[in-house]
């Protein structure tokens, strides 16, 4: 009796420890999107539960500072629903004292958008020079006026615009000062290499719009009113000073705000004029990849250099912030632009398909400056991202979870969530094989099997990409060699050259998956219930 008293607790401490270190143990999900991206939001509780709180904030706030001396616009988009998800505007005291301008601030309101100004010329580059083919020219190439400043050999004072390429003025990695007109560069040393480290240069833009003037034989204003204006039918938004200012948002003067002010050669580096609604169509546009080839807007988001904090980098001329939700990584893409009175704030946000921007202004005589900018997108991203993560989750959770089956051949694979990142295989079998234990179990003890979207797939067929890892514990402090290489094994297995892992749904009309193929296995397997 005492020796089964003994066995029977002896268990029980086995089980309970190894339930203890499988709960401990942990995988690092793949830099991909963990679940196609969400929609309906305007109908999603989840997702008015998040606005309803950020609608509190605003409207709480318009009697403090810096909110009550500041007059911004703020909406928030996706390309599945038409105009905004959410959008904001509040005017203040200077505004409806001021001479000029709009009193009543929409969305067809018109701000200066200072920096954001880059990333508009980077896209006209796109549009207008077949997307990225010439980012590894040399300026030189495309600006020959600057020949005239190139060194014979090497010279720390002079930049060497021999090898400066287009991507390299466009990442912020040529090494140039911040600011100096064109037939000023001569005088300007260099501050570092090309390619040492980021610097914020003016410059570079000034540059790229004289190499794309160049490249394609018209004025870069001129090709500016041809791609955004007319292509995308922005209406408000303007190379230079509008010639009417009824829809500007001034909270003085033109002169005092800086309303009024063009900056000649340096407007591709900072002097737009835009609109809530302009650069809602204008995020749809590169979100959908409605004129850009998708594979050019992939290329586009990509960084192109880290910078001293970790969770930041540099892009063309993207400035990408990266933050955990739920236990995985999403980048954000974004630009902040300021001039005189004016800062706004572009955002991107490709995992989840969304897109904010804020534009604000203010009265030069007052105190709040720049801090509505500063301040509000970090409350957003606070609340909205782990409501779209939550909201993404769920609704593939309806979309595809669940068991699919092939009766005739003993054929099933079932599809689920925990408390992870990602939808999970929890069990797979083909002709009454045990694909998940006796094949890729194989490869890893405690493997952990999930499926990505991939979007290699259009109309009613999703396709997903699986990857499997071993949980492991937690990394002790300072270990960081090798912590998260999954995606060197990412559908190692193929069968006929097909990956193992590869799986693709077939959707019904009501958006939810009817069936599911396994193209390596050649099966098409039912969704029960």
């Amino acid at each position: 009796m005492r020796c089964q008293v003994l066995t029977s607790i002896l268990l029980f401490v086995v089980a309970a420890t190894a339930l203890k270190r499988r709960a401990n143990l942990q995988t690092c999900p793949l830099l991909a999107k963990q679940y196609p991206s969400p929609v309906g939001l305007t109908e999603d509780p989840i997702f008015k539960a998040a606005i309803a709180s950020l609608d509190a904030t605003l409207d709480g706030g318009a009697n403090v500072v810096p909110y009550n001396e500041t007059n911004f616009s703020l909406g928030i988009f996706n390309p599945s629903t038409d105009g905004f998800v959410y959008q904001y505007h509040h005017s203040d005291a200077a505004l409806a004292a001021s001479s000029y301008g709009t009193k009543s601030i929409d969305g067809d309101s018109i701000y200066r958008v200072g920096s954001i100004s880059k990333l508009l010329t980077m896209y006209i580059f796109l549009l207008a020079a077949d997307g990225d083919r010439y980012f590894n020219t040399p300026v030189l190439e495309l600006v020959p006026e600057l020949k005239q400043l190139a060194s014979d050999g090497w010279n720390p004072e002079t930049p060497d615009f021999d090898d400066i390429t287009i991507g390299d003025l466009a990442g912020q990695m040529a090494g140039l000062a911040r600011d100096f007109y064109i037939n000023g560069i001569a005088t300007g040393s260099p501050i570092f290499p090309i390619a040492y480290t980021p610097v914020y240069s003016n410059e570079a833009f000034a540059l790229i719009g004289v190499a794309l003037s160049h490249l394609v034989g018209r004025s870069f204003e001129a090709v500016f009113n041809e791609t955004l204006r007319s292509t995308l039918s922005l209406s408000n938004t303007y190379f230079t000073v509008p010639s009417d200012i009824g829809q500007g948002v001034i909270p003085g003067t033109p002169l005092s705000t800086g309303f009024d002010g063009d900056l000649g050669v340096f407007s591709p580096a900072g002097g737009f004029f835009s609109s809530l609604n302009d650069f809602a169509c204008l995020g749809k546009a590169i979100l959908n990849s409605t004129f850009l080839s998708k594979a050019h807007t992939r290329r586009w988001f990509k960084p192109t250099s880290f910078v001293e904090d970790l969770a930041q980098g540099v892009g063309r001329p993207w400035e990408i912030f990266r933050r955990q939700v739920n236990g995985h990584t999403v980048d954000l893409y974004t630009k902040a632009g300021d001039i005189a009175a004016y800062s706004s704030f572009f955002a991107l946000v490709p995992t989840y398909d969304i897109g904010i921007t804020l534009m604000t202004a203010w009265d030069p005589a007052g105190t709040s400056g720049g801090a509505v900018r500063n301040q509000l997108p970090n409350q957003l991203f606070n609340a909205l991202l782990p409501a779209l993560d939550d909201i993404a989750k769920r609704q593939a959770m309806t979309n595809f979870a669940g068991q699919y089956m092939n009766p005739q051949t003993n054929s099933s694979i079932t599809i689920g969530t925990d408390a992870n990142p990602a939808l999970k295989i929890t069990a797979w079998n083909f002709n009454g094989v045990d694909i998940f234990n006796n094949v890729l179990g194989l490869l890893a003890p405690d493997l952990d099997l999930r499926i990505l979207p991939n979007e290699l797939y259009q109309e009613r067929k999703v396709g997903f990409t699986s990857y499997y890892q071993s949980a492991a514990p937690p990394p002790a402090n300072g270990t960081w060699y090798l912590q998260c290489s999954g995606w060197i094994d990412v559908d190692e297995l193929t069968v006929g050259n097909l990956p193992l892992g590869q799986l693709v749904f077939t959707m019904g009309e009501n958006g939810k998956a009817m069936s599911v193929e396994s193209r390596a296995l050649r099966q098409v397997l039912i969704r029960q219930g």
